[in-house]
């Protein structure tokens, strides 16, 4: 990875392995506890001016998991994942890695790797040239080939950076971040721009990651991956935590199975949804009722009959099983950039 924040990792890298090369070796393979997190906030705040983009966060992931970070634009992601990288200072809290290692030191950046939203590499440089650069700060990268073919970066070794599309280079900045064998992934929307085949192969990628050992924090504006690749989740929203846990734990915490969203709703509408003494969360405009499945069946049946009689208005309604989205949308609303 060539940027600024490499530049000290390049210089203290070279010094140290000269010095001792099999101490930096065995340093970087060591086994860490699975009690142990590979990546953690603690408490983290972090003011921009009068703007709070994160305001104490704590989060931890361990060995072998994928945590999915999720929220809307401006609700903290990015910051946080920055912190635990070592990008970015915090204001109060601390981030640590492995346990005990301070974020940002040498040694925890000889076990993280970071992909980030913007490329920081330099477009003139090739897809071969940046990997070689990245590859020559370790002992035993890789394995390249495997990391270069499971990106779909074969065919463009010999392309500059500024000629590929955005999804490429977002695949190159993947790999980038992989060749050191990291400990700790940290993934900023790494699937954005990437066609659908492409993101199943990147999210196969990262399960057979996992299943070494590699802890991996990542973020999406994609509920699907969450549902389908997601260990734990956690839901941020104007810089706070607003929930976290399994993806099967999220959906309990609705209030059912089912929901009934309805759109548009007027008073005796509103009224008689929020008289149903079931969850319910209004948003904007649309109230979303959460109960079982012949609860909403008959909510929506009413409603149904109150529009036909003309007791009612709204201008459509939408009841099935519950999911993800439906629960991500009654918890976030929009906040400052983050």
């Amino acid at each position: 990875m060539i940027d600024d924040a490499f530049t000290q990792v390049v210089v203290l890298a070279a010094a140290r392995a000269r010095l001792a090369p099999s101490a930096l070796l065995c340093q970087r393979r060591a086994m860490m506890s699975r009690d142990t997190p590979a990546g953690e906030l603690r408490s983290i705040r972090k003011v921009y001016g009068t703007v709070t983009a994160v305001d104490e966060v704590s989060l931890h992931v361990y060995p072998g998991e994928v945590l999915v970070v999720v929220g809307p634009n401006g609700s903290g992601k990015t910051t946080s994942m920055e912190i635990l990288s070592g990008l970015r200072s915090p204001d109060s809290g601390e981030a640590r890695i492995s346990g005990d290692i301070v974020s940002g030191t040498f040694d925890a950046r000889l076990r993280t790797g970071v992909q980030l939203q913007d490329s920081r590499l330099p477009g003139g440089l090739k897809v071969r040239e940046a990997i070689h650069a990245k590859s020559a700060l370790y002992v035993d990268p890789g394995p390249i080939d495997v990391i270069v073919d499971s990106m779909g970066l074969r065919s463009y070794l010999g392309t500059s950076v500024d000629k590929l599309s955005g999804g490429l280079q977002r695949r190159l900045d993947v790999a980038v971040a992989c060749i050191g064998r990291p400990s700790l992934l940290i993934l900023d929307e790494p699937t954005s721009g990437i066609d659908p085949d492409a993101r199943g192969d990147m999210w196969h990628f990262f399960r057979e990651v996992c299943s070494a050992g590699t802890a991996i924090i990542t973020s999406t504006h994609d509920l699907s991956e969450v549902e389908a690749f997601a260990d734990r989740m956690i839901v941020m929203t104007q810089g706070r935590v607003e929930a976290e846990g399994t993806v099967s734990e999220i959906l309990a915490g609705a209030g059912g199975t089912w929901r009934l969203r309805v759109s548009r709703p007027d008073e005796e509408v509103r009224r008689m949804l929020t008289d149903s003494e079931l969850e319910t969360r209004e948003r904007a405009s649309t109230v979303t009722v959460f109960g079982e499945r012949e609860q909403i069946t008959a909510i929506a049946d009413r409603l149904e009959s109150m529009k036909h009689s003309g007791e009612g208005r709204y201008r459509d309604l939408l009841k099935g099983a519950i999911r993800l989205e439906d629960v991500f949308t009654s918890m976030t609303e929009s906040g400052h950039d983050g």
